[in-house]
């Protein structure tokens, strides 16, 4: 009896003392799940992959289609085929022996018949292959499936592994979340005084949850466990109050190919904008008051352009718009705020260039699609608020200028907090954006859903159009070169290349001239060549159009599209505003740059200009008539003639007539442009324009003309004579 009292009296101590331990042992865990959030890793391995499942993973080549249907490539038929699944990425296929770590397995069937018309469209890139059938039973659970490490093998009999292979997993997932594309409220919605929510698309994530933190510099406050939707893969969470001010960013346990379950700490790839160090994701609202400058709501957007032609594009770098302009507040230079200074030389220059005849301006770099702009740059360290309102004021100040503003995309997908450069798509949803084959293929739904949703953001709530730099690729996203807000105009030129080897072409007609007789054989062009550059610079001039009519080289009366160079037709545009013509800053001196801007402001198609590129006079020029900015190939075909041409001809002059009559806005009855790059003035006779009352542009005789040799070119109506200075563009008109 003695022994039972005391032991229950050890007991009930026990009890007691386990109780008072308990609610420190959960504040320690609390403590720890919440320090988490300021780990200075942004990635931990909570359960790592045996050692070789790298191996595998590296190469996912076995395409899901949509939650039935698998694509493997070079898989061989014999054998059977099964889908093992690993909660914790324990997965192991050898050569020859069995499937180690593996929880289950679902078995494939080979796929008899044709691919549906509708996946054979999407994915007509995949070429042969073995097609595999997920069971209809099989189907239902591959929800959880895709939430666990995959691995396809093809085994024999014994169950001993013949191949293997890791699964790109977007055809499964776009298919079983489709209804996520209609999710309207991604990222942070904050809702004024009231509540705020998160929501994220993380359909293979196991646990998601959220770091909040009062501010930027802050360590975060508490981390929050978000609910899971099965219909959407979405996992959202609603707060009952205003978090505005704080940050954020999302915690993921997720199965990682090759690498094993692993804990992420990211970037919201919705993000409104970053603050701090290591980055988090802003909580805000674009429509708070705060975030807008004065005048804001009401401020005027330019309007709609009569026609794709009319555009005149600027491209120009934010930060080296101002950096080293001493006319900038010290504060404000290569920053957003630099284009509020109106008195600053830098905006005295765009309004001179606005004035003239220039549409809009693609600012580059400045931003990436998670709406955040670098802050060292283009606005206060950790102050997002200041950097989206510095932005808001730049873009008024560029539309009080009558200029529409387009920012180039920098890169869509936002690195991890760390600043590791793992893209955070990536991090998010591990494989869905990873191809292996090299060819084009569709772009995910969901990644094209973002970037889709992020521009209309940008669009609506900043008044601003983000475009495709140079390499992102996004086919919900339009080249930066062939951007056209409001005519949704589809342009043929749109690969950077192109832009270039124009660019390249028009250097070397321009600087011929300048390399002499003289120059090495080795850099000297063929007999021809000088004929056939002007060629090239014609086809330029009348817009690269396919079906324009003109005499060659060789004397030979045909359409650009049937004219080559280097192989390439001269000609591959439907229409003029199929086209942009694009000039860079060239390094070869301020006469050279004008020679290559004239010829890009005389040509048929958008025109476009690095900083520094354009010229006031030609822009003005350009402006004047609409015989530059011709709407229809119908129109260039009849309105615009090209002299000085064929076997016979002054190679070093470019010489186009525009016929004004009955053309609306064309305010000139003829036009006669010409641009002489040689090293002398040359004269060249037409014999149909004699006698005809041609006078220089009004531009030309300005007292604020810039460009004094083109008024001292001359007509003698006579003879129909037109000479040009050495290396000068000059424009001729009859009222």
């Amino acid at each position: 009896m003695k022994y039972s009292v005391i032991l229950c009296l050890a007991l009930i101590g026990t009890s007691f003392a386990a109780a008072a331990a308990r609610p420190s042992a959960h504040r320690a865990e609390a403590l720890r799940w919440t320090a988490a959030c300021d780990a200075p890793e942004s990635v931990t391995v909570l359960w790592p992959a045996p050692a070789g499942a790298s191996d595998v993973a590296a190469e996912a080549r076995a395409v899901t289609l949509d939650r039935t249907l698998i694509h493997w490539p070079g898989a061989g038929t014999e054998g059977r085929f099964r889908l093992h699944r690993s909660l914790r990425g324990q997965l192991l296929a050898a050569p020859g022996e069995r499937v180690r770590g593996s929880d289950g397995a679902i078995t494939l069937q080979q796929h008899v018949g044709e691919l549906p018309a509708a996946l054979a469209e999407r994915h007509q890139r995949l070429g042969d292959g073995t097609l595999l059938n997920v069971s209809a039973t099989d189907a239902a659970v591959l929800p959880l499936l895709l939430r666990e490490q995959l691995l396809l093998v093809r085994e024999d009999e014994q169950g001993r592994v013949l191949q293997a292979a890791a699964l790109q997993v977007a055809g499964a997932l776009d298919d079983l979340y489709a209804a996520a594309a209609d999710l309207p409220d991604l990222g942070v919605t904050v809702v004024a005084g009231r509540s705020t929510k998160f929501h994220l698309w993380a359909p293979t994530a196991q646990r998601v949850s959220v770091c909040l933190h009062k501010g930027s510099g802050l360590p975060a406050a508490t981390r929050i466990p978000l609910q899971r939707d099965a219909a959407t893969g979405a996992w959202a969470l609603q707060i009952g109050s205003d978090l505005s001010g704080g940050t954020y960013t999302y915690m993921l346990e997720v199965a990682v190919p090759g690498q094993g379950v692993m804990r992420h700490r990211v970037i919201d790839p919705y993000a409104i904008a970053l603050a701090g160090e290591p980055h988090r994701a802003a909580i805000a609202s674009l429509d708070a008051p705060a975030l807008k400058p004065a005048g804001w709501d009401t401020s005027p957007v330019p309007g709609r352009l009569a026609a794709s032609t009319d555009r005149v594009v600027y491209r120009l770098d934010v930060r080296d718009f101002s950096i080293n302009d001493t006319t900038v507040s010290a504060p404000l230079r290569g920053r957003y705020g630099a284009f509020s200074e109106a008195g600053s030389e830098g905006m005295r220059q765009l309004k001179t260039l606005a004035n003239a005849g220039l549409t809009e301006l693609q600012l580059l770099p400045a931003l990436n699609l998670s709406g955040a702009s670098d802050g060292r740059l283009f606005g206060e360290a950790g102050d997002s608020a200041s950097r989206i309102v510095e932005l808001r004021q730049m873009v008024m100040a560029l539309h009080g200028m009558g200029l529409r503003v387009h920012m180039d995309l920098v890169d869509s997908r936002p690195q991890a907090p760390d600043g590791d450069s793992f893209p955070v798509f990536e991090r998010v949803v591990p494989g869905y954006d990873r191809r292996q084959d090299a060819g084009p293929g569709p772009e995910p739904l969901m990644k094209a859903k973002r970037v889709a949703d992020l521009r209309l953001r940008w669009q609506r709530q900043l008044r601003v159009e983000p475009c495709a730099a140079p390499g992102a690729r996004s086919q919900a996203l339009r080249p930066c070169l062939d951007l056209d807000i409001d005519l949704d105009t589809k342009l043929v030129a749109d690969h950077p290349a192109r832009h270039s080897a124009q660019q390249r072409m028009r250097q070397a007609f321009i600087d011929a001239p300048l390399a002499g007789p003289d120059a090495p054989a080795k850099g000297r062009a063929a007999a021809d060549d000088p004929l056939r550059l002007a060629d090239l610079m014609r086809a330029g001039l009348a817009g690269g159009l396919r079906d324009y009519v003109m005499t060659s080289w060789r004397d030979e009366l045909l359409p650009l599209s049937k004219i080559t160079h280097a192989g390439q037709p001269l000609g591959t545009a439907a229409q003029p505003g199929d086209v942009m013509n694009c000039v860079g800053l060239s390094a070869d001196g301020a006469r050279t740059r004008l020679l290559d801007a004239a010829i890009v402001s005389f040509s048929q198609g958008i025109a476009c200009f690095d900083a520094g590129a354009a010229s006031a006079d030609l822009l003005q020029i350009r402006a004047s008539s609409t015989l530059f900015r011709l709407r229809t190939a119908a129109e260039v075909q009849a309105r615009l003639l090209f002299h000085n041409t064929g076997s016979v001809q002054v190679p070093t002059v470019l010489l186009g007539h525009l016929d004004g009559v009955g053309l609306p806005g064309a305010v000139f009855r003829d036009i006669v442009y010409l641009v002489n790059v040689d090293k002398l003035a040359h004269t060249v006779a037409v014999e149909p324009l004699k006698d005809r009352p041609f006078e220089l542009h009004p531009v030309h005789t300005a007292a604020s003309a810039t460009d004094r040799s083109a008024a001292a070119a001359t007509y003698d109506a006579a003879s129909g004579s037109f000479t040009v200075p050495a290396r000068t563009a000059v424009v001729f008109v009859v009222r």
